[in-house]
């Protein structure tokens, strides 16, 4: 019952994500980044086709720092998925406090970028091209796996440690799979890429990034150590 609740929840997310496709996909050979380190110590992540100019940069900083990033990180330009339109994404540097770890994030459209009927809101910030919302904290928590640190969004139900000891177990491939479960897909999971750890009751649920687009979710048993993975649900543009 629960694994059927589970999967009625993800189906009706998933098919109400895919419905905002309103402009052609990219293709793979579109979803590639250029990383550069550039001035000021702010990392650069841009698509191929969605360089910003150094003027744009401008701009952007400038928004940043009116909607209260007064020192910018990491500046992104991405793919707003499954479709082809794209956006901005800038980032404050990180703050930590014990495992906890925040940052200011800033999400801004570009006219020409962005869904063809799109336009600013009434509280947005609009400069030339440009507009933005509020600044949002992205938090996320710190998990140690053999000296290593990893970035999870949420563990919830468990411990830091029983989470780092999943992590661990995922990682060094000390796991069983239930039949139904597809090596391929397996083969596609990006396991440093941990975005949850949940248990409620004997269901312990764990997301993966994919190494290329998208996410898994596993569902997963713990019987005196030994994991097994039940069920793998896979959302993939």
């Amino acid at each position: 019952m629960k694994s059927c609740l589970t999967l009625g929840v993800f189906l009706c997310f998933w098919m109400s994500f895919i419905s905002i496709s309103a402009i052609p996909l990219p293709t793979n050979k579109d979803v590639r980044f250029e990383k550069k380190l550039g001035q000021n110590g702010i990392v650069r992540s841009y698509l191929v086709g969605a360089v910003l100019t150094q003027a744009e940069e401008e701009i952007i900083l400038k928004l940043a720092k009116k909607r209260g990033i007064k020192k910018v990180g990491k500046i992104v330009t991405h793919y707003m998925l499954p479709s082809s339109a794209k956006a901005i994404r800038v980032e404050g540097f990180a703050e930590k406090k014990g495992r906890e770890v925040s940052r200011k994030i800033l999400s801004v459209t570009r006219k020409g970028w962005t869904f063809p009927n799109a336009k600013p809101g009434k509280n947005d910030l609009v400069l030339g091209d440009f507009w933005a919302g509020n600044v949002y904290v992205r938090k996320q928590v710190e998990l140690n796996v053999s000296g290593k640190i990893y970035l999870c969004s949420s563990v919830i139900g468990m411990s830091f440690e029983e989470a780092e000891f999943l992590l661990g177990k995922f990682q060094n491939k000390k796991f069983k799979v239930n039949p139904s479960v597809r090596q391929n897909s397996l083969e596609q999971v990006n396991w440093a890429q941990p975005t949850r750890f949940s248990r409620k009751g004997d269901l312990i649920s764990v997301g993966f990034l994919a190494k290329g687009e998208g996410f898994f979710d596993l569902q997963i048993k713990d019987e005196n150590g030994i994991l097994t993975i039940l069920q793998m649900m896979q959302a993939m543009p």
